[in-house]
């Protein structure tokens, strides 16, 4: 959805390389992602099993979302992205939980 058009040549990272720390901090922000989705599916298994009303209490995550990290100056910027009815991706296929 972000890249309709994916370019047809362009450089790797195997060419250019990665800086191991950047690595390490979209792990981390990666994992976070996973716990909080985790979370977020507990709190509604149990409130369901204890037959209360939901509540609005998710814990915020980046679905949908493009998340670009600047290292050199420590900086991110979150944009909001929309599906695409054609995207391969995401518009046609459903994603099943785990």
């Amino acid at each position: 959805c972000a890249f309709p058009d994916a370019p047809t040549e362009s450089t790797s990272c195997a060419e250019v390389g990665v800086l191991g720390a950047v690595t390490g901090v979209i792990g981390s922000v990666m994992a976070s992602e996973a716990v909080k989705l985790i979370l977020n599916r507990q709190s509604r298994r149990q409130q369901t099993m204890n037959k209360q009303a939901p509540e609005d209490n998710a814990l915020s995550l980046l679905d949908s979302t493009l998340w670009h990290w600047d290292g050199l100056n420590q900086d991110t910027i979150k944009i909001k992205l929309a599906k695409r009815a054609d995207c391969e991706v995401c518009g046609q296929h459903q994603l099943h939980s785990v």
